[in-house]
């Protein structure tokens, strides 16, 4: 339609997902009609350009990483108030709760935390939830219930400071992943990230530098660098890494790139 009314408009797409995770029968046929109209299209990982590829190889396309938006207004006074001790080792979870985000697998490695170091640790889990929540609840056993907080509603912007200002690390447990706007937005407050071994993952992690990398679906390699976590009561200086890494997935970065590719 746009073209039919001016014919030099050059149309380009940003595609977080080639295929959606939630697949049906006839998704490569549209895609691929959609995509066929597009004079260049932008992916964020190599699991995206994959699945573009596997469509064509003739495609117009860039890869550009996720940028860090740094315009949020980090305020420390605005941090979630911790439960009891500041001194805990507290995990995040944010984000929209779907089956494809592996909580489960995380609520699976608590379990399997030694019970003596069950005041030493909280998680936070804050995200709308696209599943029934008793069924993820279920799942902790009873002396771990008392670690976690679940604040289970989508979250405004001016919120999204005061759960990233209380964490120490940030969980991705997913089983399948595009990539994530979640690694970005920890980095933005120099928090590192535990994630699973997942291509759109990986790219943005340096394993035990920003962050920790655990194969999918592995709880109990999850639970075991929770327990190193807690028992060290450190990010072993992880925020020095950090800050250093960011400045490649820059939002300036960025839009320079994107510019150059449209241009």
């Amino acid at each position: 339609f746009i073209k039919k009314n001016n014919s030099k408009i050059k149309i380009f797409s940003i595609c977080d997902n080639i295929i959606p995770h939630e697949n049906f029968i006839l998704n490569k046929y549209f895609v691929r009609k959609f995509l066929k109209k597009m004079d260049g299209i932008i992916v964020m990982s190599e699991n995206v350009e994959k699945e573009l590829l596997e469509i064509s190889k003739n495609f117009n396309y860039k890869k550009l990483f996720l940028p860090i938006i740094d315009d949020q207004n980090i305020n420390n006074e605005e941090s979630f108030i911790k439960k009891n001790d500041k001194k805990k080792i507290t995990f995040l979870f944010f984000g929209l709760i779907r089956k494809y985000k592996g909580l489960d697998i995380l609520l699976l490695a608590l379990n399997n935390i030694d019970k003596r170091l069950l005041d030493s640790f909280e998680l936070i889990i804050v995200g709308e939830s696209y599943e029934k929540i008793e069924n993820y609840k279920s799942i902790l056993n009873t002396d771990v219930k008392k670690n976690v907080t679940w604040i289970n509603e989508y979250v405004l912007d001016n919120d999204v400071n005061k759960y990233f200002l209380s964490s120490d690390f940030v969980v991705l447990p997913y089983k399948s992943a595009s990539q994530s706007a979640i690694i970005p937005m920890a980095y933005n407050y120099n928090k590192p990230v535990i994630i699973s071994n997942l291509s759109g993952l990986t790219e943005y992690v340096i394993d035990k530098e920003t962050g920790y990398i655990f194969s999918n679906l592995d709880y109990i390699e999850l639970s075991n660098i929770l327990t190193k976590i807690i028992k060290n009561n450190t990010n072993n200086n992880m925020t020095l890494n950090i800050a250093r890494f960011k400045k490649n997935i820059s939002a300036k970065k960025f839009a320079n790139e994107l510019l150059e590719f449209i241009s």
